[in-house]
């Protein structure tokens, strides 16, 4: 099946090897239904390939080497995971490695979640307010005049600091082990309400 995008005097044909993330970016921003002064320029496009090659690459190297960092720290775990595994997929083969398969490994999924949780492939993010807002907050605080606030008043323009792994080691929202690289929080069979 071979379906054609064009734009801009350019013409890009689909086939079967060309879903990687520059040819889908480039013909999605080709798309009629986008319209024309929502599109990327060519340089906006050529920036986002070292956010490809980043995001891509290395958090994956980084995720990976922390994830057999705490492995190797709790053996206990390492063993255990080695065992869902191995249960999940003979060393014979004879059970294909499937997303699916490996997204129904319970422990493999807390491994994954606590590692991202603990240490994000990104500490912080920036972003920028688009218009006017009001953002309710959970706890009201008082800020540097004295005064009880129980929510953020945010300007178009205002610029904004999101601390992921602050948030994500915060023991307010994890409890007072918040700061302390576990399994439990996501692993349903060492909590024991999730069972039944």
């Amino acid at each position: 099946m071979e379906e054609k995008a064009s734009g801009g005097g350019t013409e890009l044909t689909k086939g079967v090897h060309d879903r990687d993330l520059l040819s889908l970016m480039i013909k999605s921003n080709m798309s009629t239904t986008i319209p024309p002064e929502q599109r990327l320029s060519t340089e906006q496009m050529l920036n986002q390939i070292p956010t490809f090659l980043i995001a891509g690459h290395e958090t994956t190297a980084n995720g990976t080497s922390w994830a057999l960092f705490a492995l190797c720290n709790h053996p206990k775990h390492q063993t255990r995971l080695r065992q869902e595994l191995i249960e999940a997929f003979p060393l014979d083969d004879s059970v294909p490695v499937t997303i699916e398969s490996l997204n129904a490994l319970p422990f493999l999924e807390a491994v994954v979640r606590e590692t991202l949780r603990y240490h994000p492939p990104v500490e912080m993010s920036a972003r920028v307010a688009e218009g006017d807002d009001i953002i309710p907050l959970d706890k009201p605080y008082v800020d540097r005049d004295g005064n009880l606030r129980d929510h953020i008043e945010v300007k178009k323009g205002d610029h904004f600091i999101i601390p992921i792994m602050v948030m994500n080691r915060s023991t307010e929202i994890w409890g007072p082990d918040g700061e302390v690289y576990k399994y439990a929080a996501f692993d349903h069979s060492m909590i024991p309400h999730a069972q039944g």
